[in-house]
């Protein structure tokens, strides 16, 4: 699976992944515009998955947006 970040995005890949699964890949990530320092975990889910996969992995933001942690933006 190849998750392709738009040039326009604020996230710019490391060029590590951190992971992957049939749904969803991970990558390491830094922010362009230095907001933020340091790197993050992006995941984004593959493109053409079945109605219930994005269902699901809205849940999982809203869920992700309840929380508050100093490594979670």
């Amino acid at each position: 699976m190849h998750m392709g970040i738009p040039k326009e995005f604020r996230w710019r890949p490391t060029g590590r992944t951190l992971g992957e699964g049939g749904q969803a890949q991970v990558k390491e990530v830094e922010d362009s515009s230095g907001e933020y320092s340091g790197k993050y975990a992006l995941k984004a889910l593959a493109k053409g998955r079945p109605k219930q996969a994005y269902e699901r992995f809205y849940r999982e933001i809203n869920a992700i947006k309840g929380l508050q942690h100093p490594y979670i933006i």
